[in-house]
């Protein structure tokens, strides 16, 4: 249950862990995933460090604030993750972000790993990296839990008075990351670990469009958010119910969720053995993964019981074998 004075760090960092040691140390699905190696931060909040098969970058996912509520007289408790991804120098990628992350990533802040040296990780802005976030929410008996990623189709941060075209081609523009394209895949990871772990599969899926915005910063490259009319918002959920909440509408529970300016472009109830709504979702770089309801059913044991089931433990970081 719920505590009403809920210790939302602790609450989502056990989730999260208890999700990864059941499901992420596994062999055959750490290789069905392509999850090479995750990494607890030890810091002041929960985070870890995601390395994914043939990833354009280091993956963080970082707690950043919990609330709770209610709806139809059920309790509710959310957290929400920032979605970091730290760039490796030698791809396209690499050249979207703005030149002073650039800098932070060749320089000495950074370890062999591609991820913030521990001592230096306050030396970041909390702007910087960022691809999207996730929302983790779950009900009081915990019978149904979402996954939402948000991000834009482009996160684009321009200097303090680049407004048209020629703005941009002038060099205007500094930094335009394709942030849901980019920080799916962590999305894709997180739905298939969650399906291992609770061994259920997703029972509804649904996706928003909304107007965008863009990042102006000024000479120390410090962004403030404004309108833009040449990027949207997008954002996907995927909805888990256990047999207990088999009643509960689904689309109900997502929906009193949205924001009046979101515009739904895909609902579809989902069964519990295979998914029938692989066709186009409306929204650019979403899969829907047939794999999520392959690892609802696995049969896997687990033959290591840590977060960390590592060789080299400087990063936490387990290698694929």
């Amino acid at each position: 249950m719920v505590a009403a004075n809920i210790d939302f760090d602790s609450f989502f960092r056990n989730k999260v862990e208890r999700m990864l040691i059941t499901a992420s140390w596994v062999e055959p699905v750490q290789k069905k995933l392509g999850l090479e190696g995750v990494s607890q931060v030890w810091g002041d909040r929960p985070e870890w460090y995601f390395w994914l098969r043939q990833a354009p970058g280091v993956y963080a996912l970082v707690f950043e604030e919990g609330e709770t509520g209610k709806i139809a007289e059920r309790t509710w408790v959310l957290g929400r993750f920032a979605v970091k991804c730290y760039p490796y120098a030698a791809t396209p990628l690499f050249h979207a972000f703005s030149p002073r992350e650039q800098e932070i990533i060749t320089g000495d802040l950074f370890d062999h790993t591609q991820t913030p040296r521990f001592e230096a990780r306050e030396e970041i802005p909390e702007a910087y990296f960022t691809v999207g976030s996730i929302s983790f929410m779950l009900d009081a008996a915990e019978t149904f839990t979402m996954f939402t990623f948000d991000s834009l189709d482009f996160l684009r941060w321009s200097m303090a008075g680049a407004k048209t075209e020629r703005d941009i081609q002038e060099g205007n523009v500094i930094r335009d990351v394709a942030g849901f394209q980019i920080g799916y895949p962590l999305f894709d990871r997180l739905i298939g670990l969650y399906a291992f772990f609770s061994k259920q599969s997703p029972a509804f899926i649904g996706a928003t469009r909304s107007p965008g915005f863009e990042w102006i910063v000024d000479i120390n490259q410090i962004p403030e958010i404004r309108p833009c009319n040449e990027t949207r918002q997008w954002s996907t959920s995927v909805l888990f119910l256990d047999e207990a909440a088999a009643t509960a509408s689904a689309d109900t529970i997502w929906r009193a969720l949205l924001d009046p300016e979101e515009k739904v472009v895909f609902e579809h109830a989902c069964s519990h053995t295979a998914c029938n709504c692989l066709a186009d979702t409306g929204v650019p770089h979403v899969v829907i993964n047939p794999r999520w309801w392959d690892f609802a059913h696995a049969e896997f044991k687990s033959a290591l019981a840590s977060i960390c089931g590592c060789k080299d433990h400087e990063h936490h970081a387990l290698e694929a074998e």
